[in-house]
């Protein structure tokens, strides 16, 4: 009698390894409702492994395991592998897989590929599925790389024979997959998660205000109009910066954003916020950043009495400087421009001296 066992039942016992991985881990054993004789009688018992019987013929397992198909989830951060039997999971090395833009890659432009590092984890059971577990660092790249895996048509994977191999005892390899041959994914699930604020600082001094982000963000579509720097969760006094504040950042995970004079300087005006860590405060509305996918997905959202407060606070300790003045003899009036807002009730005239010529110390007055 013949017995076709099925790929499931061929892929559970190659599961349950060193089952059946050599002779001498093959036993069989069988219970009286396995089969009966042409009279109707039942066959004796055999199913223990003491009553078992040994494998009389062996053929051992030669064939080299394949990737079937493969799913990509950008929003899980996910990539499920299927195998056309099951593999050691114990023996993948993950930095043999590389995903790129078409089928054969672009060797002078490495923004087309990536190959997965070892930062990424798997799953744990030997089986036909083995789950990869993007780093944070994996996807955050793969992002950066803004064409590459946007859908199934910018997304083929290729990796070595070093990948993984089988449950046989012969550790068959699986078959490679060379550069341009590469497999395209059969469903890919685009990144739908809107970026968020992680956390804050404020540089009032060197007047820098650092943005941190759960995910890498386009900082194309940078606007600091969406962004409110408040003196508490809920605010009591707060400033909205305008677009002259601006980035030179590079797309990533952190965005550095220069102070224009004006919002700096507004800033500043109201001794209620940006004081101290106590006082800096930040909301956002959904147009002040987006990330990497395209169409974008807009920044989460901020909303005042659920304000993120700062994390590193620096004081402004760089002192005001007399940019110019302009004196009227008409009106008697003498009004000076500072290079930040200064406190009027500090101003001491009688430190107010008026000169003739720059080396002229004869011809003066002090107010």
């Amino acid at each position: 009698m013949n017995i076709s066992v099925g790929a499931t039942n061929l892929n559970a016992i190659k599961a349950k390894y060193p089952l059946c991985s050599k002779p001498k881990y093959s036993y069989l054993a069988v219970g009286a409702a396995g089969a009966t004789d042409l009279a109707g009688n039942s066959m004796s018992v055999l199913d223990t492994i003491y009553a078992g019987i040994d494998v009389r013929m062996y053929t051992y397992d030669r064939t080299s395991p394949e990737l079937d198909y493969y799913v990509l989830d950008m929003n899980a951060g996910t990539l499920k592998l299927t195998f056309s039997e099951t593999v050691d999971v114990s023996k993948m090395d993950v930095t043999q897989i590389t995903l790129q833009q078409n089928a054969l890659s672009n060797v002078s432009d490495s923004s087309k590929s990536f190959t997965i590092t070892e930062s990424t984890t798997t799953s744990t059971d030997d089986d036909t599925d083995i789950t990869l577990y993007l780093s944070d660092d994996d996807l955050n790249n793969i992002k950066l790389l803004y064409t590459l895996c946007t859908d199934k048509d910018s997304c083929f994977l290729r990796h070595t024979s070093n990948l993984v191999v089988d449950m046989s005892s012969y550790r068959n390899e699986i078959i490679e997959i060379r550069d341009g041959e590469g497999q395209a994914a059969l469903k890919l699930i685009p990144d739908t998660t809107s970026p968020e604020i992680e956390w804050f600082n404020l540089d009032m001094d060197s007047r820098i205000l650092t943005i941190h982000y759960s995910e890498v963000v386009n900082t194309s579509w940078a606007h600091a109009s969406g962004v409110t720097i408040q003196d508490a969760a809920t605010a009591s006094s707060s400033v909205t910066l305008t677009d002259d504040t601006s980035t030179n950042s590079r797309n990533g995970l952190e965005v550095i954003f220069e102070l224009s004079d004006g919002d700096f300087n507004n800033l500043k005006r109201d001794s209620m916020h940006t004081v101290d860590v106590a006082t800096s405060w930040l909301i956002t509305d959904t147009t002040s950043m987006a990330d990497m996918m395209n169409p974008p997905n807009m920044i989460k959202s901020i909303a005042d009495e659920f304000a993120t407060q700062v994390t590193n606070f620096t004081a402004d300790f760089s002192q005001p400087r007399l940019v110019s003045y302009e004196l009227d003899l008409d009106t008697g009036n003498l009004t000076l421009t500072f290079s930040e807002p200064v406190d009027t009730t500090t101003l001491d005239v009688t430190g107010i001296a008026l000169y003739g010529a720059r080396d002229d110390t004869d011809s003066q007055i002090t107010l």
